[in-house]
């Protein structure tokens, strides 16, 4: 049962209402939201996170050896940590790589997003996500903290690639009407598998493409709450921030191959260039990273080829590595500048 008194069959759902917003972590989503998107897969979320304590102020024994109410206490501070399913598109992915990275700068019409400099996260975002016609909860001050990219082998159907993105917030609450104005809802189609290319090359210089089978990509920013004592979190602090994945590849019998200069570079600790292409040469957009290689794994047999694993781990090299660069978003995510 909602707040509103309704009853919801099966939590039928309807929109998340994102309002981005880059001054304050404790402003709560108000006016017109920036984006409603589906939700896709969220449940009834996020979570309260309040824990019921068990203090022990009163006495329980007696006739009766049961605890009673007062030597329970549910705790009144909250601060929600929740994952956000996301559909795969361009402006999603570059709301959840600016969420996680916390830094960017605009170039003509498209955005750079690039490791943070500051120890503090300073860009958040607030949304309310509702149940049936407005019960629900709503979020504030949120960042990303962990980015997660699968984009499995293309198959059949093309590939259905999944974004997601866990995510820490200043606080939450049920709600029972809307306070924001929904946006349009974001109905832009989902990208395959078949819309990405990777390619492969010297660090500094440019790449070439590599027969790919797919890929997993996990940035995480370290991100924790600000420990120090108060109701509410002061900030959060930003850690080391981390990118690490899984590229498979497939095998050929040529002498200077995929497999064999993974496996070379990673024997000699030679670093290499990796860049995942969102079309053509990145037409919409492309993550381009710096990589150590850890050991390829033994070739297996995919369908009517080979292929192998090799995991990769990208670290900073310059303001330009690594870097996410998201074309002709200048506009729809100008508000987080």
């Amino acid at each position: 049962m909602s707040t509103a008194g309704t009853v919801l069959t099966g939590w039928q759902k309807s929109n998340v209402h994102i309002v981005l917003n880059a001054t304050s972590i404790s402003t709560a989503p108000t006016g017109t939201a920036t984006y409603s998107i589906p939700n896709v897969g969220n449940g009834p979320w996020p979570r309260q996170n309040k824990p019921i304590r068990e203090l022990g102020y009163q006495s329980t024994g007696g006739t009766n050896s049961m605890r009673i109410l007062s030597d329970y206490q549910v705790a009144s501070v909250q601060r929600p940590s929740f994952t956000l399913d996301l559909p795969f598109t361009p402006t999603m992915l570059a709301l959840a790589a600016v969420a996680v990275m916390q830094q960017r700068t605009t170039a003509t019409a498209d955005i750079k997003v690039y490791p943070f400099t500051d120890p503090q996260a300073s860009k958040f975002f607030g949304f309310e996500t509702t149940y049936g016609a407005n019960a629900g909860r709503t979020v504030t001050g949120a960042i990303g903290k962990t980015l997660k990219i699968s984009v499995p082998s293309a198959g059949a159907d093309g590939g259905m690639p999944t974004l997601s993105l866990d995510c820490l917030a200043y606080s939450t609450a049920q709600m029972d009407a809307l306070t924001v104005t929904p946006a349009t809802l974001h109905t832009t189609a989902l990208c395959q598998s078949t819309d990405w290319n990777v390619a492969v090359g010297t660090v500094g210089a440019a790449a070439s493409a590599i027969g790919f089978c797919g890929f997993d990509l996990t940035v995480d920013n370290g991100a924790e709450v600000d420990p120090q004592v108060s109701a509410n979190p002061a900030a959060f602090e930003l850690g080391e921030l981390t990118m690490k994945g899984t590229l498979k590849a497939v095998m050929s019998t040529t002498a200077g191959d995929e497999y064999n200069t993974i496996l070379d570079n990673f024997l000699a600790g030679t670093p290499n260039k990796l860049q995942f292409n969102w079309g053509v040469a990145g037409a919409t957009a492309y993550l381009q990273m710096p990589v150590l290689w850890d050991e390829p794994s033994e070739p297996q047999k995919q369908g009517n080829v080979m292929v192998f694993d090799a995991p990769f781990r990208a670290y900073y090299r310059d303001a330009d590595e690594p870097e996410f660069m998201f074309v002709g978003m200048a506009t729809p995510l100008t508000i987080w500048a």
